[in-house]
Order: C-alpha cells, then structure tokens, then sequence
C-alpha cells in the first residue's frame, strides 16, 4: 500500500463526512414498481391473444410437427422437439375455435410463424401461432372487462380485455387453457 492510500485510510473522519454517509446509507431505496404483470401476445388466425408469461416457457421457432398414430382430430396434433426434448404439440385454434388467417396478408407483413412453449405443474405443451407481437407489460387497471357476447359463450377461455398498441387483445385465462388441453390430449 502506498504512502498516500495509507494516509487517507488512516486520517480521521470529520464530523461534515460522517453524517453526510449517515445520510447517505439511511436513505430509503427507491425501489422499481412491482404490481405490474405481463402476458405475451401473440395471434391465432385473426385474433390477437395474450398468455400469461408465468405459464410459458419459451418461443422458438416453428419446426416440423411429426405426427401420432390414432391422434387425428380434436386438439392434438403430434409431437416437436423443442431443445432435445419431446414435447406434446396441440392445436389451441382447435380448442378456441379460431379460423385461419388468410397467408397472403401474412407474406406481405413477412410474418414468421413461431411455436409457443406452455408449462404447468403436468408438464409441457407446444402451440403453434401465427404471429408472436412480444412481451407486454401492464398494470391491473388497465385490464378490461370482456364484451357480454363473448362472457356468455360457454367455452370462452378469455378473462379480460387489454389493449396494446392498436390491438385489443383478449387475454386467456392459463389455467383453463391449460386444463383443457391436458384433457383433450389424455
């Protein structure tokens, strides 16, 4: 240790220095705001969705869905590796009842398909969806109530409206989506 670095180490504080890093270290934290969540949106077809990021695992490129004997109809549609692993791939157009969009619309925005990775304590499940907007964030009050017509549709998996650039965007409920995969697949 140098001369100088010891002199400084050992030179008295003045009374100005402590309470100034008094001050300093019994200030309050200000913190980032935490009561916010984020859902992913994504579209189906024609319709703009969002999922609960808590419930996905990743995004990853669309690929080849290899498909499973006596699996035909209803919302499996076979099985894709994702990362070295098997993962079940199911339709959630099928189980929403959502239409495809129209392709040509969709190559001149250049739009990539992509396959979207959900997780629960059962295991994991892969959809394919036509257009992955990204991760949005928002806060509570900004979640809105979903139209009477579609609140009545006894199959209806959306629990809230939300907007999000010039998308109203339905949010699904990750639980009863997941649910009734796992029970279209058993």
């Amino acid at each position: 240790m140098s001369d100088v670095a010891r002199m400084q180490r050992e030179r008295p504080l003045d009374d100005e220095a402590i309470a100034s890093a008094t001050a300093h270290y019994a200030s309050l934290i200000e913190r980032p705001r935490t009561d916010f969540s984020s859902v992913l949106v994504f579209r189906l077809g024609t319709e703009w969705l969002a999922f609960p990021t808590a419930s996905l695992d990743r995004v990853a490129d669309a690929t080849v869905v290899h498909s499973l004997p006596h699996r035909r109809r209803g919302a499996t549609a076979g099985i894709v590796n994702v990362g070295g692993d098997l993962v079940v791939h199911v339709s959630l157009a099928g189980l929403l009842g959502v239409e495809s969009a129209d392709d040509a619309s969709a190559e001149r925005r250049r739009v990539v398909r992509r396959l979207m990775v959900l997780t629960d304590a059962r295991g994991r499940l892969a959809i394919t969806v036509d257009e992955v907007w990204g991760v949005h964030h928002y806060r509570d009050d900004e979640l809105r109530a979903i139209p009477p017509t579609l609140a009545r549709a006894g199959t209806s998996y959306t629990v809230s409206m939300l907007q999000v650039d010039t998308h109203t965007v339905g949010v699904l409920d990750a639980s009863r989506v997941l649910d009734a995969l796992s029970v279209a697949i058993s």
